[in-house]
């Protein structure tokens, strides 16, 4: 069992128990490993369990920093590590002083936004609306094609969020085909941050659509909850796209432009997302053959430069057993430099599929000049 704690560091909680009756473990620890896109997190210390008997529980923890320019994601591959001594069944004594050391590959640790969110209930959820104010509000649609009840949909929202609901706004009364939910949490670093989802269910293919308001006192927080949506949809997505294409992968980026001159000029910047379909050197001639796909694109609306951006692609498996992943890059047409524009090949390529996220370009900018 995995418990996350989220403060300026993340503490990793694992709960264990030893099964075996002719087997005393020792030293027990769970060991951590930041995925190749992650490497800003960084585990501090593990603290590990000195003995585990058969039939007790026990616990041993990892404390892993936050990166602290912004990043909300990260996955990290996780090791349980232990001595074991072999013991009499009956009394659980150790037959004599040999031991030998093992291991065991656990799954995958993943931190998604809802970690760093502490769920709360508002008694007044208008005022603290207006508390708020616009300034860092953002206002995004969905289609929802995979959910087809509004409680349903409810769910997922509170969920992947990890935000509580208000006035009872988590009961979808019988019958209704439009809801609305209201959501309030504290993001990691104190932040508050409320959400409106408004829910229509479609009578006719029974989908529901979403419209998503979020307010906080921090911009950056008010897309990482956005964010955390649009995750959640190409999961949905891409667990269906799986039966039909053996190597179809959906990307959820987020990031920032800048322009140093004049950071207004960002606005109506267009973040493309494409799979590279040929190799980087040769592009003239291969293009003519098999052109990069347009995954998905988005433009940016709001001057602090920040974008989420979505897209599938698939490409054939060539060789047998052997699979083809896409590879994405990033295309940005913007006005930084010129009034008539021009693009920005941002390289070099990713692969990191949902349900993780692309989140380098938080950290680290694109720059427009």
């Amino acid at each position: 069992m995995q418990i996350k704690s989220i403060c300026d560091c993340d503490w990793f909680q694992f709960d264990c128990k030893n099964t075996l009756n002719d087997q005393l473990l020792e030293n027990v620890s769970v060991e951590l490993e930041p995925a190749s896109d992650c490497t800003d997190w960084r585990v501090v210390t593990t603290i590990p369990l000195a003995s585990l008997p058969y039939g007790k529980p026990g616990t041993t923890y990892c404390l892993v920093a936050i990166p602290p320019d912004g990043a909300v994601t990260a996955m990290f591959g996780a090791t349980l590590k232990f001595r074991v001594r072999d013991v009499d069944p009956t009394t659980g004594e150790p037959d004599g002083d040999d031991y030998y050391d093992d291991s065991f590959v656990l799954e995958e640790v993943e931190v998604s936004v809802a970690d760093h969110v502490h769920p709360v209930q508002r008694a007044n959820f208008a005022a603290g609306w207006e508390q708020l104010g616009e300034d860092n509000e953002l206002d995004e649609t969905f289609a929802l094609s995979t959910l087809h009840t509004l409680q349903d949909a409810v769910r997922e929202l509170m969920k992947c969020l990890g935000m509580g609901p208000c006035e009872r706004s988590d009961r979808v009364p019988e019958g209704k085909s439009a809801h609305t939910l209201l959501l309030a949490g504290v993001f990691r670093g104190g932040h508050d941050v409320l959400a409106k989802a408004r829910l229509a269910l479609d009578p006719a293919d029974q989908t529901v659509t979403l419209n998503l308001v979020v307010r906080s006192d921090n911009e950056a927080v008010s897309a990482a909850i956005t964010g955390a949506i649009v995750g959640v949809i190409l999961l949905l997505i891409a667990s269906l796209c799986v039966a039909a294409y053996a190597s179809t992968e959906c990307v959820w980026a987020t990031g920032r432009v800048v322009c140093h001159k004049n950071q207004t000029l960002v606005l109506g910047t267009v973040v493309e997302l494409f799979d590279l379909d040929g190799p980087p050197k040769g592009r003239l001639v291969y293009d003519h053959i098999d052109p990069d796909d347009k995954m998905g694109f988005t433009t940016v609306d709001n001057v602090e430069g920040y974008f989420n951006v979505e897209g599938c692609a698939d490409d054939f498996d060539w060789l047998p057993g052997i699979k083809n992943r896409p590879e994405v890059y990033i295309r940005v047409h913007h006005y930084c430099n010129s009034p008539k524009g021009e693009f920005l090949k941002v390289l070099p390529t990713f692969r990191v599929f949902v349900p993780r996220t692309y989140d380098h370009h938080i950290r680290f900018p694109i720059e427009l000049d």
